[in-house]
């Protein structure tokens, strides 16, 4: 922490990139480069955006955060006047939750099967797009509202098999003011 006259205040920190700011003088790059390995190299303080230093540093502050979870995925299925269905649930920014930051993926549930009826739905079929992440070995993530097209989905009601879920921020009780 930097003070000036006992006030908290930032610091910048030339690693050659003044020219990425509106307010640094002549041409705004486009592109601008942050230069990390100079921030690295030359800076005052060790700099890290990951690793375990990170980690401890989140887990002390989430610590302190005291926040509400849940693992209750609020798991519906909403079907559309046109035939598709809707798989809706909570969702959460695993980066925002846990101690590594780097997952900043929009995550609602895991699904590792699905099936219309007795067709199965292959987790990789290509009109899985809206609300659907990429599919991984064990099964593939919904963003907390993923779509069937009813293409898919007129064999017959849908069957979810979970391959996972997270703790998801609960909803705050409302507070009451006297």
């Amino acid at each position: 922490m930097i003070y000036a006259e006992g006030t908290p205040t930032e610091s910048y920190l030339e690693t050659g990139n003044r020219h990425a700011f509106a307010n640094g003088g002549g041409a705004l790059t486009l592109h601008p480069d942050f230069a990390q390995k100079l921030r690295e190299q030359t800076g005052c303080a060790p700099f890290a955006e990951f690793g375990p230093i990170v980690e401890k540093t989140r887990a002390q502050i989430l610590a302190r955060t005291n926040q509400h979870l849940t693992n209750n995925p609020g798991l519906t299925l909403h079907t559309n006047q046109d035939g598709t269905v809707i798989i809706a649930s909570r969702s959460a920014i695993p980066g925002h939750l846990n101690p590594d930051p780097r997952d900043q993926r929009i995550l609602g549930v895991k699904i590792k099967s699905l099936h219309a009826g007795a067709q199965k739905i292959p987790l990789d079929h290509p009109d899985l797009t809206a609300g659907w992440h990429t599919v991984e070995a064990d099964g593939r993530w919904t963003n907390g509202r993923a779509i069937i097209p009813a293409t898919l989905a007129k064999d017959g009601p849908i069957t979810i098999e979970l391959a996972a879920t997270l703790a998801y921020p609960a909803p705050q009780p409302k507070r009451q003011y006297a």
